[in-house]
C-alpha cells in the first residue's frame, strides 16, 4: 500500500505543478502596466472619427509613437515589430 500512496501522492503533485505552471502563463501578460507616453507636442484630433491616420507622416508623432513602442511593447514583440518568438509578430 505505501507504494500506491507515493504513486497517488506523486500523480496529485505533478498535476498540482502543471496548474500553477499554466497559470502562470496565463498572467504573464495581463498585469502590466505600461510606460506613460508624452503625447502634448501632437495636436488635439477633436471627437469625430477619421477614415485616414491624421498623424501620417508627421514626424513628431513618428518618433513619439517608436518611444512608446520601444519603451512598452519591444521587449515582447520585438524591434520593429519583428517578434523574437515570445509573442506575436507586429508586422
Amino acid at each position: 500500500m505505501p507504494a500506491r500512496s507515493a504513486l497517488r501522492f506523486s500523480s496529485r503533485l505533478t498535476a498540482l505543478l502543471a496548474g500553477v505552471m499554466l497559470a502562470g502563463a496565463a498572467l504573464a501578460h495581463g498585469d502590466v502596466t505600461p510606460q506613460a507616453v508624452d503625447t502634448h507636442e501632437l495636436p488635439s484630433l477633436g471627437d469625430g472619427w477619421r477614415d485616414q491616420n491624421p498623424f501620417r507622416g508627421n514626424d513628431t508623432a513618428i518618433k513619439i509613437g517608436s518611444s512608446a513602442y520601444n519603451q512598452n511593447c519591444a521587449r515582447c514583440h520585438g524591434l520593429e515589430a519583428i517578434s523574437g518568438g515570445i509573442a506575436p509578430d507586429l508586422r
